[in-house]
């Protein structure tokens, strides 16, 4: 991931100083990781929580690449189309490159001049897109239409329903999800479990509701690397996803009912749970946000 990173600050400056994208060099960022993701699921939320604090715009276009082939390989795209939509993930904000860097990095609310200079970021990738040579129109479309809505709502265009092309509709979703759960300039992260639940109540309005289904269900309803609080009171984050069973992940228990840390952290499987718990099944009553109960998630992103 931080050679990912790495490649891909390397791409962004490149555009920064007025060059065209490198289409050989995005592909070197986006295969190793189309492997991985393809060889393990679970896979996706640890790249996406392993994220360079300090460099938000590159590590949400990382982020955004490993969500997209995670989602298209949840809805049986081939591997060509996989390609596709990771690399119109990883570039669809590669024009904020020409955004003045006191505009990205405000703190406080944007005043609606800044506000229109930060949309405008759609249009500079557009343009980037159109001037390198080898990227596909797909791609480009990605890059255009991923801030329309289902709703009419969006930007630039206004586009409704699936006036947006799906890989836009799609791109929408994880740009959302990803932002959400990401540490930004203007706002803490939230648990990925409470993004999830925004983007459902979203469903119908900003996104496409059967998309927001698919996405869930890749998800599952505790994503990877969620903290979560048992019935039991006990703390745990979330390890893997079981698949059948979406509401019964595999848990690393970290803190006691007492909520003090165990000395020893061990894996709960909750769809196959040892026989200590035969009489007392644990089951998960609530996702948490990062941070509670003194508990960082990052301390245990491999």
């Amino acid at each position: 991931v931080s050679d990912a990173s790495s490649r891909v600050v390397s791409i962004m400056e490149s555009v920064r100083s007025g060059n065209e994208i490198n289409v050989d060099q995005v592909k070197t960022v986006v295969e190793p990781i189309v492997e991985s993701i393809i060889r393990n699921p679970d896979a996706l939320m640890w790249l996406t929580q392993m994220r360079d604090k300090d460099s938000y715009t590159y590590s949400h276009s990382v982020d955004n690449c490993a969500l997209a082939i995670t989602f298209g390989r949840h809805m049986g795209l081939p591997k060509a189309d996989l390609d596709t939509l990771a690399m119109g993930l990883l570039l669809m904000d590669v024009g904020k490159m020409k955004i003045p860097a006191e505009v990205l990095n405000k703190t406080e609310p944007l005043t609606e001049d800044e506000y229109k200079l930060a949309r405008s970021h759609v249009q500079h990738s557009v343009e980037i897109l159109e001037k390198s040579e080898g990227i596909d129109i797909d791609i480009i479309n990605i890059a255009l239409t991923h801030h329309e809505r289902f709703d009419g709502s969006g930007y630039p265009n206004g586009l409704v329903g699936t006036d947006t092309p799906v890989y836009g509709r799609i791109a929408a979703i994880i740009d959302c999800y990803d932002a959400m759960t990401s540490n930004r300039p203007y706002g803490k992260p939230v648990s990925p479990y409470k993004a999830l639940q925004e983007i459902y109540n979203w469903r119908k309005t900003y996104f496409q509701e059967e998309l927001v289904e698919q996405f869930l269900q890749c998800l599952g309803v505790f994503p990877t690397g969620t903290l979560v609080e048992m019935h039991t009171g006990e703390v745990g984050i979330v390890m893997a996803q079981n698949k059948t069973r979406r509401m019964n992940p595999k848990v690393m228990l970290l803190l006691n009912r007492k909520k003090e840390r165990f000395p020893d952290y061990h894996i709960v499987d909750l769809m196959n749970q040892p026989a200590e718990y035969n009489d007392n099944p644990l089951t998960i009553l609530r996702g948490l946000d990062p941070g509670e109960y003194g508990v960082d998630p990052t301390e245990f992103y491999l």
